[in-house]
């Protein structure tokens, strides 16, 4: 076992395209935060990250590890300890859940992500790092895919993006290319300490559990090629990054969104138009491209409203135009489309997969004998206003009221999010 990161200065020699990643998107200026958890992804991640910093010359007060303490394992106190210890020289930070509080792994992920942001809004942190790799990726495409999905679900994770439940601020993954058997062939290799959550092997815990050990694991078994470089993990990797490639379009930035089965809308887009372009020379070639039909007047009013405004909406024919929260989105349906109350109700009796009209909604024990149902006017949740709650997670208006939520003994114990809808 190893007790510095000084020993692993190789360690990102021998990775040159991470390392030219590393350097592309972390600025020496950049304060940064490292999700760690004491699985060889973290820690994995934690080394190389603290390496880099140490080549860029970046003190200490530039990048924090931070360690949720979930209180959901007999070990969780221990492991705290070690890594306290591990981490003592740097700066080490430690949220702990509340004792009585929700233990499923929505509401973990859902309260984990929370304290980070608030960590992160007070440190004026900008970037998140997990150590999330290509088979967490996979088990995500193949869980969306079970509860249906278009190519956005198919994606799922992304290298670099704002995440919703940080406010926006930017999530990194650098290992998103690698194997969980690479990893851990690499932690091995170097020494690097980690450990082995036991109830990662219990399929009964979690459908990801299951995916992993019964399907991912088994298939990756039997393909060609050597341990850690096998042909399963290299063939999906080639597809994620021919998807990505196809998925803005070369000169539009148009990235598909999958449309709520609830409004009518045939067609929607986010406009991912990248810092530098102009846009209203980019903007033209979208109005043709989706055959939007404007005046000059129009056109000007419209290319104003999307360069000036943080929050809007534009009608044009058919074609209805958002921007929310600095995103831009195209959608082909009714005039004020989203604003109908949706109506309808269904009582949970059973664990797993739940049909809830035209969506497929994960359940799980907590939620058993909740009624589930649309927002309506005057929903609280948690004792704030729902409509107020969705604002501040930059969910936007298109998209508010038609998000199912579960109700018990009339308290709104869980709204679900676009992001667990795959839209």
């Amino acid at each position: 076992m190893i007790s510095t990161f000084s020993s692993l200065q190789g360690l990102l020699e021998q990775m040159p395209e991470l390392f030219a990643q590393m350097q592309e998107l972390i600025p020496k200026e950049r304060k940064l935060a490292v999700a760690v958890s004491w699985g060889s992804d973290s820690m994995l991640l934690a080394f190389l990250v603290q390496t880099f910093r140490e080549k860029q010359g970046r003190n200490q007060n530039f990048l924090f590890f931070l360690h949720c303490n979930h209180k959901v394992r007999r070990e969780s106190d221990d492991e705290q300890a070690f890594l306290h210890d591990f981490f003592h020289q740097y700066n080490f930070i430690v949220f702990e859940r509340v004792e009585n509080a929700s233990a499923n792994e929505e509401s973990l992920r859902a309260r984990r992500y929370e304290q980070f942001s608030r960590f992160m809004r007070e440190k004026s942190i900008e970037v998140l790092l997990t150590g999330h790799n290509l088979t967490d990726r996979i088990e995500g495409t193949v869980l969306n895919m079970l509860r249906g999905c278009g190519i956005k679900g198919f994606v799922g994770m992304k290298r670099v993006e704002e995440h919703i439940l940080l406010d926006g601020k930017q999530v990194l993954r650098l290992l998103l290319w690698l194997s969980k058997e690479k990893i851990q062939n690499l932690v091995e290799d170097f020494g690097i300490p980690y450990f082995h959550d036991k109830s990662n092997d219990d399929n009964s815990v979690s459908k990801r559990n299951l995916i992993r050990n019964q399907f991912l694991f088994p298939l990756a078994e039997y393909s060609f090629g050597d341990d850690g470089e096998r042909a399963f993990w290299h063939s999906r990797n080639l597809v994620y990054q021919h998807v990505e490639q196809q998925f803005l379009d070369k000169n539009l930035f148009l990235q598909p969104l999958k449309l709520n089965p609830y409004r009518w809308a045939s067609q929607g887009f986010e406009w991912c138009l990248p810092e530098g372009l102009e846009l209203e020379k980019s903007l033209g070639g979208v109005v043709a491209a989706l055959n939007i039909n404007l005046s000059q007047g129009e056109y000007l009013e419209l290319c104003r409203g999307l360069k000036e405004s943080s929050d809007g909406y534009w009608s044009f024919g058919d074609w209805q135009i958002f921007v929310a929260h600095g995103k831009k989105y195209f959608i082909k349906g009714k005039r004020s489309f989203w604003e109908k109350e949706l109506v309808l109700e269904k009582k949970v009796t059973e664990i797993w997969i739940q049909t809830f009209g035209l969506y497929q909604i994960e359940v799980w024990e907590e939620l058993l004998w909740a009624k589930i149902r649309f927002a309506k006017q005057g929903d609280k949740y948690q004792g704030k206003s729902l409509k107020k709650r969705m604002l501040n997670q930059k969910i936007p208006i298109f998209r508010r009221n038609a998000l199912p939520l579960a109700e018990k003994e009339g308290k709104i114990i869980l709204v679900w999010k676009p992001e667990m809808l795959i839209f």
